[in-house]
């Protein structure tokens, strides 16, 4: 909405609130919504679309990827070498990447051959420098058009609600933030095929992996102006004061060994194969900052130029190590029956001794029936039907590590009120130690136990395609904090522990048609997801309300708790004859909300669980495409539906200038969308399922074009293929959400850019 549009808004909420006096600057008296309207006056009564101000209307991107590969019968390698360049948002945004990446396979011997692979990546990427790229984004949304940004005589505005002026910073001219990172990835094998026994080898792999990231910020203060009603210009000071420059550094490292035997053979109609391979990882970080303020210039960022006396730095490490054995064997007959048994024995150093290793098993079968004898005559045309099951256990030691040891924080220091002190008339604080939480001796691996069971099958090969799985997933020890079973009267916070259990389950589709006529050919391959999931056990107290219970919920709902609203007020009377709410100012147009404990008054006990659908319960897709003499055209859609979420950013007012505010309650428009508005009353801005919206969508993700040159006509140049293409990403999307990306409902972040590319293949 405009400025005049908000000013107005503004004068209506204060009204409903028995706050509006445009004297003491609680509002917009007539003359200064004229202004508003008219735009005579830019300086005091502006009109700022901040989102075109602070970010790019279009953004550049590029890619570019040269590889090569031949070799002998001995030798083979492959070289690639890519280079990204990427345009942000904002402005001051950018990131550029380099891949490169060499792969070399040699028979030294008869049996034995090694193989090299390394890949290295060298990126830079450009960012704010003041308060980070994410902030001018936010910016964009939740400044009012009222605000001005640039005079008209050329000085930059400061804006209140961006502690500064979002437009230099978005820019650069606040300074610089350089991320540079290198990584180098690298892997070493050697495989000696045993002459004794065919098919049983033994192999050794090494991988080295080494990340470098240094990051230099530069904040740099800026010229911002404020004007009075007279037109005279005050400087105000920027942030910060003067010029800082930090800087930060971290290292990581990792090594990888394995040491694995297989074996792979064949008796006759029988095919056995084997493996037992041993792996240890061990993986250390390091980093450090230091910063650095009061430089004398903005022009030299260098560490030694700024105040000595100025100075902080921190730093810190850390290393980890897991070791394991896995295993495999498998067995088939003629193709037909399939077995496989898996195992993982992890041992993870974040866990106490006794309890760092877990075992984990899996089993996977299959039936390809379509082989049997009796299958061929009664079903003529079903050329493949296979059924399939598994049943597996997974670890995961991904988790908040090393809580059987006892740790401390350093706390306070030499002022009122930190640390401790021996008492006196001047007391003097010194630092000490606090105990963080009480040691767990017995944390352990979380546990994830899955069954799949499913069918495939092909009717005249690839004219109708099948593949059906149902799957059911039981995760159990999940670490979670017991702060709802137990009273927090002991001083400490309490440990994770084991015991929290979550069930998924669902099934999954995917059809494929293909037809083939003459040099003409399409597809269409559609899927579909159905998932659900349910908390079977949290660890919660029992004098908890049933209604406010996590368990037996959806895992989304951990951190969503509000009120269940039943529309809104539409009279002083619906007020007064409903149970008793919230906040004594709640009026007609303000959400009114259910007395679930039937006490007679709106309270915290009336908060229930929301969010049964915060995780999408289908999502789905459809690829199809058609081809005719070297012409293709190919389409990708995907969405999902059953899901919702909360849309915080109506909930807390966040988008200043939202056009959903249009549609507001007032007496002459009852059955509006929106709440009556609000400054500061707080009942609208309760936490309830009045703001839990529809998020299903379908989308259009990409649509590609392109060409191929006849071979014949390529033949001469050497060139094997030439391939032009033009596409377009996120095209447009079906929704009953329209406030945002309805992925990214409720959050405040870049909005899904739409995208167009134009493509040149060549191959050699």
């Amino acid at each position: 909405m405009n400025s005049y549009q908000y000013a107005s808004l503004q004068n209506e909420a204060l009204q409903n609130e028995s706050s509006f006096n445009p004297a003491l600057g609680q509002g917009y008296d007539p003359y200064q919504l004229q202004k508003y309207k008219d735009g005579t006056d830019p300086d005091h009564y502006p009109n700022t679309d901040w989102i075109k101000t602070l970010t790019r209307p279009s953004i550049l991107q590029s890619s570019y990827n040269l590889s090569a590969s031949g070799g002998t019968e001995n030798t083979k390698y492959f070289i690639s070498v890519g280079y990204v360049k990427n345009k942000g948002l904002a402005p001051v945004e950018d990131y550029s990447r380099w891949n490169l990446r060499s792969n070399l396979e040699a028979n030294i011997t008869r049996n034995l051959k090694v193989n090299l692979n390394l890949a290295g990546i060298l990126s830079t990427q450009n960012g704010e420098a003041v308060y980070g790229s994410e902030y001018i984004i936010s910016q964009a949304y939740i400044t009012p058009p009222t605000r001005v940004n640039r005079f008209t005589n050329g000085y930059y505005a400061f804006v209140p609600e961006q502690r500064g002026n979002a437009y230099l910073q978005a820019t650069g001219q606040t300074g610089f933030n350089t991320t540079y990172n290198n990584t180098l990835n690298s892997t070493f094998s050697l495989q000696y095929d045993l002459p004794w026994l065919k098919g049983l080898s033994v192999k050794g792999t090494a991988a080295y992996d080494k990340g470098l990231d240094f990051t230099k910020n530069f904040a740099v203060p800026y010229a911002q102006y404020a004007i009075d009603s007279a037109g005279d210009y005050t400087s105000i000071p920027s942030y910060p004061l003067a010029p800082y420059l930090s800087e930060s550094y971290a290292q990581s490292q990792s090594l990888t060994l394995e040491t694995s035997l297989q074996y792979t053979g064949a008796f006759h109609r029988h095919h056995i194969g084997g493996l037992l391979l041993y792996t240890q990882t061990q993986t250390t970080t390091d980093n450090f900052t230091t910063e650095r303020k009061n430089f004398v210039s903005p022009l030299l960022p260098e560490l030694s130029l700024g105040d000595p006396t100025q100075v902080t730095n921190d730093g810190g490490g850390s290393q980890s190590a897991r070791q394991g054995i896995v295993g495999r064997l498998s067995y088939d007959y003629a193709e037909r029956y399939l077995l496989e048994f898996n195992f993982r024995y992890d041992g993870s150093d974040i866990f106490p001794p006794g309890h760092r290793f877990g075992f984990f098993p899996s089993f996977s079968g299959g039936w390809i029936v379509s082989d049997e004898p009796f299958f061929k005559t009664p079903l003529k045309g079903l050329d493949f039907l296979k059924i399939r099951g598994s049943w597996g256990e997974l670890g995961n030691d991904r988790v908040n590590p090393y809580q059987f040891l006892s740790t401390y924080s350093l706390i306070g220091g030499n002022y009122v009120g930190g640390g401790y002190t021996f008492g006196g008339t001047n007391p003097v604080f010194y630092q000490s130690l606090q105990a963080n939480v009480l040691p767990n001796p017995s944390f352990t691996w979380e546990r994830a136990v899955m069954t799949n069971i499913g069918i495939e099958l092909h009717y005249k090969k690839d004219l109708f395609t099948l593949e059906a799985d149902y799957f059911y997933k039981r995760t159990k020890d999940i670490l979670a904090q017991p702060a709802l079973l137990y009273p927090s009267v002991i001083g400490l916070a309490l440990p994770d522990f084991n015991n929290s259990i979550v069930d998924n389950s669902g099934f999954e589709i995917t059809l494929g048609h293909t037809l083939h006529l003459g040099k003409f050919s399409y597809y269409i391959q559609p899927n579909i997801s159905f998932n659900r999931n349910k908390i079977i056990y949290y660890p919660e107290s029992r004098s908890i309300p049933a209604w406010q219970k996590i368990t037996g919920s959806s895992v989304s709902v951990y951190a969503y708790q509000g009120f269940h609203a039943t529309g809104l007020y539409q009279s002083q009377q619906d007020v007064n004859t409903g149970p008793a709410p919230l906040f004594p100012t709640v009026g007609p147009g303000d959400i009114r909300y259910t007395d679930i404990d039937k006490d007679g008054a709106i309270t915290a006990n009336d908060m229930v669980i929301l969010g049964q659908h915060f995780f999408p319960g289908i999502q789905y897709g459809i690829r199809w495409g058609a081809a005719y003499k070297g012409i293709e055209c190919n389409i990708l859609l995907q969405g999902s539906g059953n899901v919702q979420a909360y849309n915080s950013t109506s909930n807390y007012n966040m988008i200043a200038a939202s056009a959903q505010l249009l549609d507001r309650w007032t007496p002459q428009n009852p059955h509006a969308s929106f709440p009556r508005l609000w400054i500061n009353y707080q009942n609208n801005a309760q936490p309830s399922d009045y703001w839990v919206v529809n998020t299903a969508y379908m989308r259009v993700k990409n649509i590609e074009l392109a060409y191929s040159l006849p071979a014949q006509v390529l033949q001469r140049s050497g060139i094997k293929n030439l391939r032009l293409s033009v596409s377009g990403n996120n095209l447009i999307t079906f929704t009953r959400f329209k406030l945002s990306d309805p992925e990214g409902a409720g959050l405040l972040r870049d909005p899904l850019i739409k995208s167009f590319t134009a493509g040149l293949s060549l191959q050699f």
